[in-house]
């Protein structure tokens, strides 16, 4: 029997072996790599664990509070010191120079899967400049969902924009500034939505099934590599689809539904 070796056990080398190993082939999945640091207060909640470090501001966000992105830049997210599975600039095998492009990459074991939020979406339209089309990976996807339990609502107002996206676990509980969050855009759905402007709650690959051992204990931490999957989620569970039309050249009313024909979209988590 023909053996595959597949280098890397993140999310991608661990559905690769999969679907290898679900055809019949002689498969075996390597992964070296660093070790993270452990939380100091694994026991603790996220949020208790704030009121008993020695320095949480530094835990969380730096000492000098390099965590924080300056608004002056292009990068897209940052993670405190403490969260050192990202390679660095400083490490000896960073193979990039530029003050333009900011590539992430992990050397440790799981790599980059360490720092996965556990947002679970599908490119559609994403994919339109691609010789991949949405309709190629669909039935791909709905594997992918089958393998992973995947929390959320499978009818609200964000369902028409995810497409191929298929929810097998109960939405993972919302925090009381969610709730009145979600209960103030229903009061102003309508006027919400002719601006262009949907919210829900997110998607997200969680187990919230309280029979199961890997259930989300909503610790406040995400999971590392190797554990349970416990709840990667962030305490923000629900996120506005936004489609605007902005014209390049002119200002408009920002009341007005009329932006001119440069199609921009925006998803925000809030």
């Amino acid at each position: 029997m023909q053996k595959i070796i597949v280098v890397g056990a993140g999310v991608s080398g661990a559905h690769a072996a999969l679907t290898l190993l679900e055809r019949n082939f002689n498969v075996e999945l390597w992964d070296v790599g660093r070790e993270e640091s452990s939380f100091p207060e694994a026991t603790t909640s996220l949020h208790d664990s704030k009121k008993t470090l020695d320095d949480p501001i530094a835990y969380f966000l730096g000492k000098d509070l390099s965590a924080l992105i300056p608004p002056a830049t292009d990068e897209l997210l940052r993670y405190p010191p403490s969260r050192n599975f990202l390679t660095t600039k400083n490490d000896s095998l960073w193979g990039f120079s530029s003050d333009s492009f900011f590539p992430y990459g992990s050397l440790n074991k799981g790599g980059l899967a360490n720092g996965w939020g556990a947002n679970a979406l599908s490119f559609d339209d994403d994919l339109a400049d691609w010789p991949v089309s949405f309709a190629d990976m669909q039935a791909a996807y709905q594997m992918v969902y089958q393998r992973i339990p995947v929390a959320g609502p499978t009818n609200d107002d964000l369902t028409p924009f995810l497409t191929g996206v298929y929810p097998s676990q109960s939405a993972i509980q919302m925090s009381r500034v969610d709730q009145r969050l979600l209960q103030n855009y229903q009061k102003n759905r309508k006027e919400l939505n002719n601006m262009g402007v949907s919210i829900g709650q997110a998607r997200l690959a969680v187990v919230t099934d309280s029979q199961r051992d890997d259930a989300c204990d909503y610790c406040g931490y995400p999971s590392k590599a190797g554990q349970k999957l416990k709840a990667s989620h962030h305490i923000l569970v629900l996120y506005a689809h936004a489609k605007k039309q902005y014209d390049t050249e002119d200002t408009h009313d920002p009341q007005s539904n009329n932006h001119g024909s440069c199609k921009v979209w925006q998803t925000k988590y809030t």
